[in-house]
């Protein structure tokens, strides 16, 4: 069995004792968990802090002492600090490219004046069933966040204030938020995930827990998610599965309370429906055509995130070299761009400096330098945008996490960087 990996310490422990009284009047778990923690904060160990306090949270759900000390310690455990300059320039001189810039300023600043007074981004797609709000608002706030702002500092706070207000406000007593689609759903619970992490409110901080526990409640018996939040009938799909992956990964980086186990079983799922070529289908056991790049960029991802390694496993290796053989499809499908470029950036090395150039020089080429539209990322003839799947918003969001991708999450650490190869 496959262990979750991570840049951090072990996992949160879960305690089976919900009861946090004891018969024999001694220190209830709760309060042995509160030391602990106490104690792991005098010693300035910021990990074991948020491990404690996560504990007597789960003993005592709703304790406020317990969430602000929980809240506090992830604050300092700085998951996201190759957001905030310096780091982050300096991430961006090692990584990416210091003429990216004044494309992710431009970009940034577009996608503020889009934003609605109430907050939200409008979804302007053609198509029916795709139209929701709450996707282009989500994956608009994912690229604010990723640029170092959240609802209480940095450039555009008052944008990330506005907009995490907006989707809180949608969110159901089960922690769903609403969304036509589970698309919608996973980047919604990723924003709110993030505002959290990175300093957000305590109606963020139980937001996200809420959404979290709709996130591993509607998973398909059989595995995967369903592209529709009203069934679980049958197999999900790789790539709404994909979206809904993304929040439990990043809420397990900052020790929030689920079953740490989902992502487990979603990962050997995603093993079990790859073919041994390294290909991953849409859906169980489909063909050709129904395999697309993004799928198998989206199966990697969830696999080395997971523990797996090219070393051990010859169908992610044979996967991840088949991403990247087709990179010249990242010119024409926006979700092969996107999933691709976190996958190149996992891998780094030579992957990800020949992935990087030609990723920028298309981007770039497509941002309007002037005028009402000045940093909009936007390709008309882009395969969804064409289908009227995906409409600038999006489009343009998933340009700037592209962009952004070099220190939006840090380098994996279980993926070495390759060497440079000798000329």
């Amino acid at each position: 069995m496959r262990t979750i990996v991570q840049g951090m310490a072990a996992c949160l422990l879960l305690v089976a004792a919900g009861a946090a009284g004891q018969e024999n009047g001694g220190p209830t778990p709760y309060d042995k968990a509160m030391a602990r923690g106490q104690k792991a904060l005098a010693a300035e160990d910021w990990l074991t802090a948020a491990q404690s306090f996560g504990q007597a949270l789960r003993l005592k759900p709703g304790d406020e002492e317990a969430a602000k000390a929980f809240k506090d310690a992830v604050k300092k455990i700085e998951v996201y600090n190759t957001r905030i300059d310096p780091l982050k320039g300096r991430t961006m001189e090692r990584y990416g490219s210091t003429g990216s810039r004044d494309a992710i300023r431009d970009g940034l600043a577009w996608l503020v004046k889009k934003q609605a007074e109430d907050g939200h981004w409008t979804n302007t797609s053609p198509q029916p069933h795709a139209k929701d709000d709450l996707a282009p608002t989500a994956f608009a706030l994912l690229a604010l966040l990723a640029d170092g702002s959240c609802e209480v500092e940095g450039e555009h706070r008052e944008a990330v204030r506005k907009g995490i207000a907006w989707i809180l406000a949608r969110q159901q007593d089960g922690g769903s938020f609403g969304g036509a689609t589970h698309y919608s759903e996973g980047l919604a619970a990723l924003a709110v995930v993030e505002a959290f992490a990175m300093g957000g409110t305590d109606e963020t901080f139980l937001a996200a827990q809420k959404s979290l526990n709709y996130v591993v409640e509607a998973r398909c018996p059989k595995g995967g998610w369903v592209y529709q939040p009203s069934t679980q009938e049958g197999y999900g799909d790789v790539s709404v599965s994909g979206m809904m992956f993304q929040p439990l990964k990043q809420a397990q980086m900052v020790y929030l309370d689920f079953r740490y186990d989902t992502l487990l079983e979603f990962a050997d799922w995603v093993e079990s429906v790859t073919f041994e070529s390294g290909e991953v289908p849409y859906r169980p056991g489909q063909a050709a055509p129904h395999h697309a790049p993004s799928l198998t960029a989206i199966g990697c991802l969830t696999r080395i995130y997971a523990g797996d390694t090219r070393e051990t496993s010859p169908s992610l290796a044979l996967g991840v070299d088949r991403v990247f053989a087709a990179k010249d499809q990242l010119r024409s499908h926006i979700y092969f761009l996107y999933y691709g470029t976190m996958l190149a950036f996992l891998v780094g090395g030579d992957s990800w400096r020949t992935w990087n150039e030609p990723m920028m020089e298309y981007l770039l080429s497509k941002q309007a330098k002037e005028g009402d539209d000045k940093g909009m990322i936007w390709d008309p003839e882009e395969y969804w945008a064409k289908l009227g799947y995906v409409d600038p918003v999006l489009f343009h969001s998933m340009a700037m996490l592209s962009l952004e991708c070099c220190y939006r999450y840090v380098p994996h650490p279980m993926v070495p960087e390759e060497e440079p190869k000798e000329e």
